[in-house]
């Protein structure tokens, strides 16, 4: 089996019998409004050739990873295998004319020919992919998603599966809010972020010994941000909070010394039961140690794709506030008991200070400004609030996007009210019996 890297979390699977796409990305408007990229830009492994798979497996519904601009180009009534329950993906696939396999997560099934796939379970109810389990040309291959299975689950499968996987690919650059976040005491992001790098890494390293695999691929990010509002935020990248690449590896190196660790860019391929790795030439000059040489050439390739994402969020109106909160009265209470309060200081055309307090009841919005002691505030601009208002994009967008930035008071580390939110969208209610429980003051 030949492996190739398609950037981030994107993989190409190949005999010579059967070609197959892992999560391909490759958008040139990038994703979350046009806020990741990959890195480095893959834009040259787009090829006719990328169009033409016998099958595709998509992980999740996020937009690094299922990317409809490019999977509606894939020939029509293309097997593509997606994890079973997520409604979110599958609404995704709708328009793209794709032949979609839902598949129950340790339930194995057949790519084509000898080919086998199963998703694994998760132990994470807020998680949007799911690790993939593949077998091609009798090669295994255990693709980890940002929350990665635990040892009982890889075990598992190893029981209907190779007795060992060949390669497991994990991910340990994870962006987070930490990216956009501005607390009373700095320090406790940085260490916040250190104690997330710890854990990825800790969890990446327990899969690769679950599976029992001989080789690792970092892989999965961390992503780029060539807008020029969130160019900022390109100095996480190679900083202890986003490790790039090679870092990864080198990490994954010291805690896995008996395994062969190995980081490939976009069209580098791996060969895995030859030892074999074959570098895509055009990185013979690349270096992340010189990555804003790149960033601002790979910026300026993507200037028009940007120019038109933002041309497609026109500011919005005076109604915007009384918006907000009518779209906010769709949404049901929380199921458990959670309670906060956050002030999102809108600015632009038809901005504000507003109050958003959820507690037991469901949510409510004060736009007088009365409210008093906020536990959090969120500066962002009116555009992309309009756009969650009439529903061109959802919570998972825009929080993901990190156009806004997020100030803790006192010592508080977590966002009641921002998760909630992001979760909304995974579908839990149904848009006819929602709860009308916010309301504007």
């Amino acid at each position: 089996m030949e492996i190739m890297s398609l950037g981030h979390a994107g993989l190409q699977l190949s005999d010579t019998g059967t070609i197959g796409l892992v999560d391909p990305w490759f958008d040139p408007a990038g994703a979350y409004l046009a806020a990741w990229f990959p890195l480095p830009d893959n834009h040259h492994v787009f090829t006719p050739a990328r169009l033409a798979p016998d099958w595709v497996v998509l992980t999740g519904d996020g937009d690094d990873r299922c990317d409809p601009s490019t999977l509606a180009r894939i020939r029509r009534g293309t097997p593509t295998f997606v994890p079973a329950g997520n409604r979110r993906l599958t609404a995704r696939l709708r328009h793209t004319g794709l032949h979609v396999v839902e598949v129950p997560p340790s339930v194995t099934v057949k790519l084509d020919d000898d080919n086998r796939l199963a998703f694994l379970p998760t132990d994470d109810p807020a998680a949007t992919a799911r690790s993939v389990a593949l077998v091609v040309d009798r090669v295994s291959l255990l693709a980890c998603a940002p929350s990665p299975p635990n040892g009982a689950h890889v075990h598992d499968i190893r029981s209907t599966l190779p007795d060992a996987f060949d390669v497991v690919a994990v991910q340990v650059a994870r962006p987070s809010r930490a990216l956009v976040t501005n607390p009373s005491d700095p320090s406790s992001v940085r260490e916040r972020a250190a104690y997330a790098r710890a854990v990825a890494v800790d969890e990446a390293c327990a899969s690769v010994r679950a599976a029992a695999a001989s080789t690792v691929i970092p892989y999965g990010g961390p992503p780029c941000f060539l807008d020029p509002e969130l160019d900022h935020l390109n100095a996480s990248i190679g900083s202890g909070m986003l490790p790039d690449l090679e870092q990864t590896a080198d990490l994954l190196r010291a805690r896995l010394p008996q395994r062969r660790v190995i980081s490939l860019l976009p069209g580098d391929r791996c060969f895995p039961t030859e030892d074999l790795v074959v570098d895509d030439p055009r990185w013979r000059d690349f270096s992340f140690v010189r990555l804003r040489t790149h960033l601002r050439d790979y910026a300026h390739s993507r200037a028009v794709d940007l120019s038109r994402a933002h041309s497609a969020f026109p500011d919005p109106d005076a109604s915007l506030g009384r918006g907000l909160a009518a779209s906010l009265a769709r949404l049901a209470p929380p199921r458990a008991s959670l309670r906060d309060h956050v002030r999102f200081e809108v600015f632009g055309p038809g901005g504000g200070d507003w109050d958003v307090i959820l507690d037991e009841r469901g949510v409510m919005v004060d736009l007088s400004g009365r409210a008093t002691a906020p536990a959090a505030r969120v500066r962002i601009a009116s555009r992309w609030v309009a756009a969650l208002v009439d529903g061109r994009v959802g919570w998972t967008e825009v929080l993901r996007s990190y156009r806004y930035s997020l100030r803790h008071a006192g010592t508080r580390d977590h966002d009641p009210l921002l998760d909630f939110l992001e979760q909304s969208d995974r579908g839990i209610v149904d848009a006819g019996t929602r709860s009308s429980a916010a309301t504007a003051r």
